[in-house]
């Protein structure tokens, strides 16, 4: 599943950098290098999914961004913050329409609370309430004014923390929000439409 690319990217963050990708497309390993005139090769990881409906991250740690975003932008440190995500490790992740978005960033969040060292309160505590949230929000059995909720432990933990493992760990939470709140809000719909009669019966 990995890819190892060369690539060169513009002026003002010119650097050279190898990214490696994980997908439900792609196999094996290859490598390519980059001309950064070459506006179609730069977009290399973007342009290779343009048939599909899905999102990605520049690393676990990085926001999300959908599709729609990836067609557009370039993959450079600088076009990236402007869609409110960053390059990370360039470790892309690319995730399907089939995928459960909202587990995966709830399983994600469970790394992040084992990962934590436990020595800043923010990223102790904040890294154990988002995953909570996110794990009822994947089943639906939440409130949609936790949605909201979920965004202010995330900014709560943000910059709160000695190391990075709490941005980290904030960062996804907010890209989910931003881009799948519609899914979200679904989600917590249909598992109260579902649990309805039961509540009617008892």
């Amino acid at each position: 599943f990995l890819h190892l690319v060369d690539r060169v990217t513009p002026e003002p963050s010119c650097s050279t950098s190898q990214a490696r990708e994980l997908s439900h497309y792609s196999r094996g390993r290859n490598e390519c290098s980059t001309e950064i005139s070459d506006r179609k090769t730069r977009r290399w990881s973007y342009r290779r999914l343009g048939q599909l409906d899905g999102s990605h991250s520049w690393s676990s740690s990085t926001p999300m961004i959908p599709l729609s975003d990836c067609e557009t932008v370039l993959t450079d440190f600088d076009a990236l913050v402007e869609v409110k995500s960053a390059l990370g490790t360039a470790a892309l992740i690319v995730m399907n329409k089939e995928t459960d978005v909202i587990l995966a960033i709830a399983r994600l969040m469970h790394f992040y609370q084992h990962e934590s060292c436990g020595q800043c309160t923010p990223c102790r505590e904040g890294t154990g309430w988002m995953a909570r949230i996110l794990y009822r929000m994947a089943e639906g059995n939440a409130k949609p004014e936790e949605i909201d909720m979920l965004l202010e432990i995330s900014y709560q933990v943000e910059g709160h923390t000695i190391c990075a493992l709490g941005d980290g760990a904030a960062w996804p939470a907010q890209g989910l929000v931003r881009h799948f709140r519609g899914e979200i809000e679904d989600r917590i719909k249909q598992y109260q439409e579902k649990m309805e009669p039961r509540r009617a019966e008892s």
